[in-house]
This record gives C-alpha cells, sequence and structure tokens, in this order.
C-alpha cells in the first residue's frame, strides 16, 4: 500500500500513536509511565486525579482536572475522553480521505467518480466501526484497571487491528469493485434514460410540428 493511500485511510491512528507517545513522555518526566489516575464526584462535576510528581510534567501539570477538561479530551483520557478521541478519528479520516482521493479523480487514469464515492465511503465506514470497537475495548479497560496509557493504548491497538481485518475482507469479498460497478451500472442506466427521454421529447416536438403544419398552411390558402 501506497504511504499517502495508507495515510488518506488511517491517518487517524497515526495522529493517536503521535498523542499516545507525547502523554508517555509527559507521565515519564513526572516519574511514572505507567502512572495512575482516579475518578472522584464533588457534587454534580467529576474530577480526574493523577498519581506522580505534577512539577515535572509540561502537559499534565496539574494534580486534578475536571473530567470534561479540553486538554484532558484531547489526550484521550478517561473514557469522556476514548470517545472523543473515536469522533475526531473519524472525521481526522475525512481530512485525509477527501483531498487525496480527489487528487485521484483528478490524475489517475480510469479513476471515475464511483471510483471516489467508494473510496472515500470505504474509508469513513472502515474508520467508524474500527474506532467504535475500539473506544469499546478501550472502555472497558478503564473498568478494571487506573493505568492512564493501558486503555488509551488498547484502543488504538484494538481499532489497527479491526482497521486491517476489514481491510482485508474488503480485498477477498471484492466490496470495492462490487459496489463501483453497481454505481457505475446505475449511472450508465441514468445517463440512457436521460438520452431516451431527450429522443422522445424531440419525437414528440417534431409529431406536434407535423400536426400544425397542414392546418398553417390551411388558413393562409
Amino acid at each position: 500500500m501506497k504511504v499517502a493511500e495508507f495515510v488518506s485511510s488511517r491517518g487517524s491512528l497515526l495522529h493517536d500513536v503521535t498523542a499516545f507517545y507525547i502523554l508517555a513522555e509527559d507521565l515519564h518526566k513526572g516519574g511514572a509511565i505507567i502512572g495512575k489516575y482516579e475518578i472522584t464526584r464533588n457534587g454534580s462535576k467529576s474530577y480526574i486525579t493523577f498519581k506522580g510528581n505534577h512539577r515535572l510534567r509540561s502537559i499534565v501539570k496539574g494534580t486534578r482536572y475536571l473530567l470534561n477538561n479540553a486538554n484532558i479530551l484531547a489526550l484521550g483520557i478517561g473514557q469522556a475522553g476514548l470517545k472523543a478521541s473515536a469522533k475526531g478519528g473519524v472525521f481526522l479520516t475525512i481530512i485525509y480521505s477527501v483531498p487525496y482521493r480527489t487528487l485521484e479523480l483528478a490524475f489517475k487514469k480510469d479513476y471515475l467518480f464511483s471510483n471516489w464515492i467508494v473510496n472515500i465511503g470505504s474509508d469513513v465506514l472502515k474508520a467508524s466501526i474500527s474506532a467504535t470497537v475500539g473506544y469499546l475495548a478501550g472502555a472497558y479497560v478503564i473498568g478494571v484497571t487506573g493505568v492512564v496509557l493501558l486503555p488509551i493504548g488498547v484502543g488504538i491497538v484494538t481499532a489497527l487491528v479491526v482497521g486491517e481485518v476489514l481491510s482485508s475482507l474488503e480485498g477477498k469479498l471484492e466490496l470495492k469493485e462490487k459496489a463501483i460497478a453497481a454505481i457505475d451500472e446505475y449511472f450508465e442506466k441514468m445517463d440512457k434514460q436521460a438520452i431516451d427521454d431527450i429522443n422522445g421529447d424531440i419525437v414528440r416536438r417534431k409529431s406536434i410540428s407535423q400536426l400544425q403544419h397542414p392546418t398553417t398552411k390551411a388558413i393562409f390558402l
């Protein structure tokens, strides 16, 4: 698989891996790469409290944050963070996929609009399924451990594996080819119907003109 195509369909995972590495480095600075956190409630608000020396960290600088804190969500920490990461991953796939597939449409020989539709649809669908399964796996791990990185890592690996399985099935079953053929057939039928409608309209106009022509001559006579 070409690098550009890999990025277009799995670019969101590269983003997640990068974020995972940055977070791991930050936790390592705080003295514990397998640092833990715990969820506490204070009235109607929920907080996430981190272990370790926060003074040595440059990203997770505090010891306690609201669960819906923007930085926490961006890092994919906690169940809400995993959900935000999954949604963001699908959005990033769209951002990566559409420009790349559009370039293919513009410059690749025999690459039709049907290819463009199917390839983008495939990228987004696989990303959505992978992100959902990855989120569910990560959320399950959250329920059994308080280690910061573990749910994120499990979610990334699960999403990657699911994506590869889907791509493999897609290739073996020739789903893209069948979808493209179906769309091409639909467009051909629509074109034929449009041509038939135009020809029918021309015939009707000629018939009306022929009917009106003798009447016009009779009037002048």
